[in-house]
């Protein structure tokens, strides 16, 4: 065996609790084989898994799907592999919320334009605020601007592109969503 102690261990750190990943890579594939809260429990485990020769029986399914990684916090995390680096584009409270917008990025081929940018002030300022996306039967793309106002939720239209619902949402938001500041008359 190797001399290193934590091969194949990888800690990380949610919020302030460290954690330990088991992962190997497998004929080009990297395989995943748990999480443990203490390096002892890790090696352990990994020591079990060495004896057996890395068995991908005792591998983990996927915690998700394609470009989906469920978090330690529960939530949705959207990242690809693009030029040997591991692009992060947001992260969402429901696995559908995470298909849609995975399914936005495939169609935009992946543009870093569309990542999630977390800021101080602004939760999720980015292209996409208050603009949601789905493709309609013919397996269009469809986007609307959905915002809560009062409590209610409202929706500010329906597009056939990004760009004319991102034009609207910014008018929008120029009149601070104040529908009586339109002539509708």
């Amino acid at each position: 065996m190797e001399d290193n102690p934590t091969r194949n261990i990888f800690k990380r750190q949610y919020k302030d609790k460290p954690y330990y990943k088991i992962e190997k890579q497998i004929n080009g594939e990297r395989l995943y084989y748990g999480s443990f809260n203490s390096l002892e429990q890790a090696m352990q485990r990994r020591d079990f898994l060495e004896d057996h020769q890395w068995d991908i029986k005792y591998a983990c399914k996927p915690k998700c799907e394609k470009y989906i990684q469920k978090s330690v916090s529960g939530k949705y995390n959207v990242s690809k592999r693009i030029n040997n680096n591991q692009i992060y584009y947001g992260t969402f409270n429901t696995l559908e919320e995470a298909r849609e917008y995975r399914d936005f990025l495939e169609e935009h081929d992946w543009n870093p334009e569309y990542r999630k940018i977390v800021r101080k002030k602004r939760k999720h300022n980015t292209p996409m605020k208050y603009i949601h996306y789905r493709k309609d039967k013919n397996n269009n793309p469809r986007y609307w601007i959905q915002k809560s106002v009062n409590g209610e939720i409202l929706v500010f239209g329906t597009y056939d592109s990004l760009e004319d619902a991102m034009h609207e949402r910014d008018f929008w938001e120029s009149i601070n969503w104040d529908m009586n500041l339109l002539d509708l008359y």
